[in-house]
Formats: C-alpha cells, structure tokens, sequence
C-alpha cells in the first residue's frame, strides 16, 4: 500500500507523525493572508488557524510564522484521518463486516479532503514542504528537501491518495 511507503523516506516514522513532531524554531514564511475554501471552513474536528480576518464579508486566515505549525497541524490530521481509515477498511474486509461500503466512503472522504489541501491554490502544503524544515527528517530518496521544487514530493503524496480513489 503506498500511503504507508512513507516510512521508508521518514526514518522509519509516519509522515504524520515526523510533521507532528515538528517544533517550528526559526523564521521562514513571509505573511500572506488565504481565503479558505467553504469546505475547509465548515469541516469540524480540525485544528483551527488562530488569526483570521474579515476583509469586504470575506473570511481570510493568516499565513505566516506565527500560524505555519497551525496550517501543519491540518496537515496531520488530513493523513491520520486517511491512515485510520485505511485500518478501518482493512479490518472490515479481513472480518468481512457489512458495513465495508461505508467505510470504503469514509477513506474516500479523507482521501478527498487530503487531496484538496495539497492541491489547493494558495500552497500552504507547498510552503509547508519548501519553504520551512518541517521535513528536514525526510530522506531526499525522492528529491533533495532543501529545493524550492515540491513537484516530486507533492507527486508522491498524490500518489499515495490514490489507493482512496
């Protein structure tokens, strides 16, 4: 399964947990303020970006030093939800449960809300992954972390999300 090919790149860890375990420390990001998708906004049980505005009735959330470890934070639950789903459908299919189908559901939502913020255009994930050494731990199997070039590792997590679809 290559969603959990992840360890291979992060010295044994999970993905989700080497970016948990990120202390941001320095500074990195330069302050631009997002409009967050509808989706975004209304999905419940996520971290919360703690400085938000209101420009012309139009929500906007910080993006900076000061909320990157926030924006990190969704990140992680993004691939915990997928990665506990994924337990979730491989239990129901080994114990032949009937409700498979809607767990099958539930790894495609996750699988869905992953892709949308990875791919989403204002690139947090990308300045997430170029711009701050919130991967520094990733092997460079894959690319040389340290590049302003996410393509290779934005690729592999599109990959990976793939096995939902």
């Amino acid at each position: 399964m290559r969603f959990r090919q992840d360890t291979r790149l992060c010295g044994g860890k999970r993905l989700a947990e080497l970016i948990g375990q990120w202390k941001p420390d320095r500074p990195e990001i330069a302050r631009k303020w997002v409009t967050p998708p509808d989706w975004l906004v209304k999905l419940k049980g996520i971290p919360k970006i703690k400085s938000t505005r209101m420009v012309a009735e139009q929500l906007e959330w910080e993006f900076s030093d000061k909320t990157k470890r926030d924006w990190s934070r969704i990140l992680v639950t993004f691939l915990s939800a997928v990665d506990k789903s994924i337990d979730n459908v491989e239990q129901a299919k080994e114990m032949e449960m009937e409700n498979l189908h809607k767990k099958m559901e539930t790894l495609n939502f996750w699988c869905r809300l992953l892709y949308y913020f990875v791919t989403w255009e204002a690139g947090i994930v990308k300045d997430l992954l170029t711009k701050t050494n919130m991967v520094n731990g990733v092997t460079a199997i894959l690319m040389p972390m340290a590049t302003d070039d996410s393509r290779c590792l934005i690729n592999a997590l599109n990959q990976s999300l793939s096995y939902g679809r």
